[in-house]
Parts: C-alpha cells; sequence; structure tokens
C-alpha cells in the first residue's frame, strides 16, 4: 500500500517529488514500527529496506521515463530528417522531369521563333518574335528559380506533411 503512491509518482511526476514520497514512505514506516512497539533492529532494517527500495523504484522510474524522452526526440529529429530528404528527392525529380520535357520544348520553341526572326525582312514582326523569344527565356528563368527555390520553403510543411508527420509526443508530466 505505501509503494502505490512512489510508484505513482514516480512515473508522472517530478523527481523531487518522488523524493518527498520516500521520505513520507520512511517516515510512515518509522511510525508504523514504533507503533507496533517493534525492537530497534526491526525498524532499522525496516527504514533501510523502504528507503532502499523507494529510492530504487525512484531511480529506475525516473531513468526510465528519460530514456524515454531521449528516444521520442531522437524519433523526432529523425522524422524531421526524412522530411527533408524526401523533399530534396521530391525536388531533384521534378527537376528533372521540367529540364527534360517542360524547358527544352520551351527552349526549342524559342529557337525556331529566332530562326523565323532572322528569316523576315519586316522590322515590327521582328520585334515581335525577339520579344517572344525573350519572354520565353525569362519563363525558363522562372521555372528553374521556382524549383531551385523550393529549399527557401523548408520549413513550411505541405499539408500532406502534416497530416503523414506522427503527433507529438504528450508530456509525461503532470502540472
Amino acid at each position: 500500500m505505501l509503494l502505490i503512491p512512489l510508484i505513482w509518482t514516480a512515473l508522472f511526476h517530478h523527481r523531487w517529488e518522488s523524493a518527498c514520497v520516500v521520505v513520507a514512505i520512511v517516515v510512515a514506516e518509522i511510525v508504523i514500527s514504533v507503533v507496533q512497539s517493534a525492537p530497534d533492529a526491526v525498524i532499522v532494517r525496516r527504514v533501510l529496506l523502504w528507503a532502499a527500495l523507494g529510492a530504487l523504484l525512484a531511480v529506475a522510474a525516473h531513468g526510465l521515463r528519460d530514456r524515454v524522452r531521449h528516444s521520442q526526440d531522437a524519433n523526432a529529429r529523425l522524422q524531421e530528417r526524412i522530411g527533408e530528404l524526401m523533399f530534396l528527392e521530391d525536388r531533384d525529380r521534378l527537376a528533372a522531369d521540367l529540364q527534360g520535357s517542360v524547358v527544352q520544348r520551351i527552349f526549342a520553341a524559342g529557337l525556331k521563333l529566332q530562326g523565323a526572326a532572322s528569316q523576315t525582312a519586316q522590322p515590327e514582326v521582328r520585334r515581335r518574335v525577339e520579344s517572344s523569344v525573350t519572354d520565353l527565356d525569362d519563363a525558363i528563368r522562372l521555372l528553374r528559380q521556382a524549383i531551385f527555390g523550393l529549399e527557401h520553403r523548408l520549413g513550411r510543411l505541405s499539408l500532406r506533411q502534416q497530416v503523414l508527420r506522427p503527433a507529438p509526443p504528450r508530456p509525461m508530466v503532470a502540472s
């Protein structure tokens, strides 16, 4: 019966609270032994036994809580790193896909327009075609900036990442 408060305190409260409960258990055992008129040797043995048992339980429970907390912190860091690596992998895949298809097609269209501009003698048509080529070059530059500028948004999580991210660990300490 005396160990129930100690176990509860060790599992859900601070170390100093566990120490107070160990002291209270030892005091309770001293009072019980004195009331029963036990010999001094029995009282000393009981006090030492209960103090040792209480201290052992408190130290073990708090050590276990510390290891669990460190494990949860390490797990959170690993999950964050995995998210970053997945993001970088997706960005690289997207960049390769865009480079392989979209950027090359826009570049080819720009080259065709430049070729067409060189074949016309009308200055207004030439100016418009060259303006379109410049716009296509700007579009390619913007695409590349969008792809490689994604790393500036690493801190922001998408809805999918927020849903897939594990819930934060619940605090074990009652306040």
